[in-house]
């Protein structure tokens, strides 16, 4: 955490001398980004058919650079939402694997997953 904060530091104060070229890339590419959100570059639904609520599973990635697998789309009493992915702990309770941490993210995938699960439902891919 140390060598993190000492590169943000470099990359304001001055880009003559880093330590970390590494570190200093990832701070400087954060600041360019200016804290926006993550671009959605792809989404793939492949719909279930069960007796359960499961209508699908979902596969979303971000910045054609990081995917998450295994979300699954789920039919509520009030209507399809979207579970992410998660496993079991020792305890035997879930705990999300990878999540959005603000709710207008949640939002913006939620929308982007449900919007692809429509699509494919209504228009089934040809084998």
């Amino acid at each position: 955490m140390l060598n993190l904060i000492k590169a943000f530091k470099q990359a304001i104060e001055n880009d003559a001398k880093v330590e970390n070229r590494e570190l200093y890339d990832i701070m400087t590419i954060t600041m360019i980004r200016g804290g926006k959100r993550m671009k959605i570059t792809d989404v793939r639904v492949k719909l279930v058919e069960s007796d359960s609520r499961l209508r699908g599973v979902a596969t979303i990635t971000f910045d054609d650079a990081f995917v998450v697998h295994d979300i699954r789309i789920i039919e509520g009493e009030n209507g399809i939402f979207v579970a992410m992915p998660s496993k079991k702990t020792p305890n035997g309770t879930f705990r999300d694997i990878a999540h959005p941490i603000h709710g207008d993210m949640r939002k913006l995938i939620e929308e982007a997953i449900v919007q692809a699960y429509e699509d494919v439902k209504n228009n089934p891919p040809q084998e």
